[in-house]
């Protein structure tokens, strides 16, 4: 079994992960529209991106309450 210290860490580097991820789509939903790609794409795009992001940063999340209040399974 890990020790939670390393749960911790994999659980920060998640959360940041997250973060720029749900970022980056809200970044290429603005660059696609100023770059005169289509609507349609620049939403798919834009919002499996932030899709993605908050996914990450929710895994992260269930791994830090994991590692701050129990033990991880």
């Amino acid at each position: 079994m890990m020790p939670a210290a390393f749960h911790f860490s994999i659980a920060l580097i998640l959360l940041g992960l997250g973060i720029y991820a749900a970022l980056a789509g809200a970044v290429a939903m603005v660059v696609g529209v100023d770059a005169r790609v289509s609507i349609r794409t620049t939403r798919i795009v834009g919002a499996a991106t932030i899709v993605i992001g908050l996914s990450i940063y929710l895994a992260g999340n269930l791994l830090l309450v994991a590692a701050l209040f129990g033990d991880p399974v």
